[in-house]
């Protein structure tokens, strides 16, 4: 996300894993708007973190994959992944759909929305495109 914001949007933004996001709250600002992240909804370290930022007076951007979660419920915009449910701890599907969101989100930020979403479509043309060949493809 840090280098989307950065490279797309050419905003500056502070990055943390939920463990580690008191060292930034002194930063925060009733200004400040803090995207939380998390599959479930119910990450303890993330909700933790979103109830520090909310005492802040920051708004909350949620994007996770469960309606109805904890996170979903504190948060002032809510993004829903719709990865469907993960079989795998990776949880590689909503990552996937979290780095899609923020590239959409960097993409908005700069007035160049449709640039973003005509690149997220070639993406999944070209994935679909490759799936089909998949048969062909030596091992």
């Amino acid at each position: 996300g840090t280098y989307l914001f950065s490279k797309i949007a050419k905003r500056h933004i502070n990055f943390s894993i939920g463990s580690e996001f008191s060292y930034l709250l002194d930063f925060l600002k009733d200004t400040s708007l803090v995207i939380a992240l998390s599959q479930s909804g119910e990450t303890i370290d993330i909700i933790d973190s979103v109830q520090k930022a909310k005492k802040k007076q920051a708004e909350l951007v949620a994007l996770t994959n469960v309606l109805g979660s904890t996170l979903y419920r504190m948060a002032d915009y809510r993004m829903l992944l719709s990865a469907g449910p993960e079989k795998a701890v990776a949880s590689t599907k909503a990552y996937t759909a979290k780095i899609a969101f923020l590239y959409l989100i960097a993409h908005e930020l700069d007035g160049s929305l449709p640039h973003g979403v005509l690149n997220i479509k070639k993406a999944v043309n070209e994935i679909e495109g490759l799936l089909k060949r998949k048969n062909r493809i030596k091992k």
